[in-house]
């Protein structure tokens, strides 16, 4: 190996690629309303601008989001500001506390977006359910022959699932989520029409959001005076306005005759993130 000294020569190599490009106009990007002919899709042509914004108006803010991603021109009318403000609308019921959906208040705190106001203010999904997995030890029974008993990994999940009038469905089960879904697609009053009829564990109750948090209560058929009560914290991962995650806080059953509560689950660091939450 032979080393260059400062008296060596050394050829240095001149090519420069980024000079072709001096001179070099690029066309400005046409809007998705001035393409021409050729460049439409055939759903394009076929169905006028007017028309795909009311197909659009039937799609759920995450849809939407997946749609914004097909093309450019999907993309222009998947921001028109009536389909976000029909979702604020559903996320901001009477039963958020924080944010009521006024024109002055997007004008004055969002720069007049109803797609800002959604993605940055907390709120629950409708779309699905909030799974938490739960995992504690249990001691077995003393076997003969034995000087020490068994323990066992005991494993259960809790499911919630929210709708916009602030009702929603509760259970704790063993299951994963794919044998329960089908238990939880049903509307409160629906679930406690079949509650009656057979033992499908699904409980009933209601929800409200203050400052960033969820106040849950859940109500036992059973048992009028004897209430399940829950504080989660809503966040989002790993993106804005994800919405898909909550942090479980404090859980614990409530009686109201006596006016006690017992806590069955409490977190002292509200800032903690619960695993499985």
């Amino acid at each position: 190996m032979s080393v260059l000294t400062l008296q060596q020569p050394v050829e240095v190599l001149q090519s420069r690629p980024w000079l072709a490009l001096y001179g070099v106009m690029l066309r400005p990007r046409r809007q998705a309303a001035h393409l021409e002919e050729a460049d439409l899709a055939p759903i394009q042509r076929l169905f006028p601008e007017e028309m795909m914004n009311t197909i659009f108006s039937y799609l759920g803010p995450y849809e939407l989001g997946r749609a914004a991603c097909v093309c450019r021109q999907w993309r222009h009318l998947s921001e028109h500001h009536k389909h976000w403000q029909a979702a604020c609308q559903q996320a901001y019921g009477a039963c958020h506390k924080d944010v009521t959906c006024s024109q002055d208040l997007v004008r004055k705190s969002y720069r007049c977006s109803w797609r800002r106001l959604f993605l940055e203010c907390p709120h629950l999904r409708f779309d699905g359910l909030y799974a938490s997995r739960n995992t504690y030890i249990r001691q077995g029974v003393s076997e003969w022959r034995r000087e020490k008993g068994s323990c066992f990994l005991v494993t259960y999940f809790r499911y919630f699932r929210f709708f916009p009038d602030g009702t929603l469905l509760y259970r704790t089960s063993p299951l994963t989520i794919g044998k329960v879904a089908k238990s939880m697609m049903r509307s409160p009053c629906e679930a406690q029409q079949k509650q009656k009829q057979q033992d499908q564990h699904v409980f009933s109750g209601r929800y409200v959001i203050k400052g960033g948090k969820v106040f849950i209560i859940i109500v036992y058929p059973n048992s009028r005076n004897t209430e399940v009560r829950a504080r989660c914290r809503i966040r989002g991962v790993p993106v804005l306005g994800a919405a898909n995650r909550l942090d479980l806080e404090e859980l614990a059953s409530f009686d109201r005759e006596e006016g006690s509560s017992a806590s069955m689950i409490h977190f002292s660091d509200p800032d903690e993130d619960p695993s499985g939450s």
